[in-house]
């Protein structure tokens, strides 16, 4: 006879037990079967595919069987809803070994395997994480005093002292704790061993923060070098610009003072005919050193002669 939760979701004569039973049984007898009118089968699973018509001499074959299962099921149990024997859709599989597999196959369905993560334990009198129940005293979760009646209170959390209840999911700490719980449902470790890893990850993370400050004042510290050194090349530029501006002023007034006796003298009508030609070949001369200097080329201004 079928127990009363076999009934309630297998429907069928035989125990669960029994139905993981034969799920898990990895041995097989080998049966053989007379089959009359069919040719010989190649080490095949298939029997439709060893008949041939107008054989008439009866032939003893080994039907082999498929390869085992990869996993082994040793348990199989069927959630319900909470105070009630309503059957849900996810199942609990139980099998051996170290990994789990994507999909396995039960009763010719092929079903996809999710890892089971729980949601955090949160005790139910003063709403720490990590526990169902404590021997404290009963708090309010909207703002954590010991009080009786409505809160009229702000919202204050007990755990990461935010303006939010204890029950709220967006609280740092139930989002740590989610985070801890998933770490080990994916890894297949403890919740004490995923607890540790958690936190090294957290100090790896807090230490690469503490060292921005130090990158943070390098840059800084470039940046004013960087300045100093283009204040000083400014400095020089500058120099070197009015050091240029005032050989240039010099040379002009230089110049502009052997043009002008240059001209004195070739109007004074008692300067002979030869020394207006010397000085028209001055004037010239200035002129050719003028163009040079203008090119870039070195200026004999100031050792020139009038005579």
């Amino acid at each position: 006879m079928a127990d009363k939760s076999n009934s309630a979701y297998m429907r069928c004569e035989k125990s669960v037990n029994e139905l993981v039973m034969r799920l898990g049984n990895l041995q097989y007898e080998e049966i053989n079967i007379i089959i009359s009118n069919a040719g010989p089968i190649h080490g095949g699973s298939s029997v439709e595919s060893g008949f041939e018509p107008g054989t008439l001499r009866p032939q003893s074959r080994d039907l082999t069987t498929r390869p085992p299962r990869p996993c082994l099921v040793v348990e199989l149990r069927r959630f319900v809803k909470l105070n009630s024997y309503k059957a849900i859709s996810p199942f609990l599989i139980t099998i051996l070994g170290t990994t789990v597999p994507e999909t396995i196959k039960l009763w010719f369905i092929r079903q996809r395997i999710q890892p089971f993560v729980d949601r955090p334990r949160q005790c139910n009198k003063c709403f720490v994480y990590g526990t169902r129940t404590c021997d404290k005293n009963n708090i309010c979760f909207c703002c954590g005093g010991d009080h009786i009646g409505p809160c009229q209170q702000p919202a204050k959390c007990v755990n990461c002292s935010g303006s939010h209840n204890a029950k709220s999911r967006s609280c740092p700490i139930y989002i740590q704790e989610q985070k801890i719980l998933e770490l080990k449902s994916h890894n297949h470790i403890t919740i004490g061993e995923a607890r540790r890893v958690f936190q090294q990850k957290n100090a790896k993370y807090a230490e690469s923060v503490k060292t921005l400050p130090a990158v943070s004042n390098i840059e800084e510290s470039l940046n004013a070098k960087f300045e100093n050194v283009l204040k000083t090349i400014n400095d020089k530029f500058e120099r070197q610009m009015q050091l240029f501006v005032d050989m240039l002023q010099k040379s002009m007034n230089c110049i502009l003072q052997k043009f002008f006796k240059i001209f004195e003298r070739s109007v004074d009508p008692s300067l002979s005919r030869a020394r207006k030609k010397k000085l028209l070949s001055k004037f010239n001369q200035i002129t050719s050193t003028l163009s040079t200097w203008d090119a870039g080329g070195p200026s004999e201004v100031e050792q020139m002669s009038l005579y």
